[in-house]
């Protein structure tokens, strides 16, 4: 069993309810940070693109101002 403590009283901050993310599509909160995530029926590919699945299709992940 491994426990880890934190000397930090610190609280998550949904970015994604905050709008301080760069997601494109859809945002996932995770302790610490977030996710970006590809509309369903796509996957993502690399950093920053999502491909339809049977489609080929592809999207940008994150918004355009914000593409790495």
């Amino acid at each position: 069993m491994i426990i880890i403590f934190t000397m930090c009283p610190c609280l998550d901050v949904d970015e994604c309810a905050t709008s301080a993310h760069n997601c494109r599509h859809a945002c996932k909160n995770l302790v610490g940070t977030f996710m970006c995530v590809c509309p369903e029926g796509y996957r993502a590919v690399g950093r920053d693109q999502c491909v339809g699945e049977g489609t080929g299709q592809q999207t940008n992940l994150l918004a355009p101002f914000f593409r790495v």
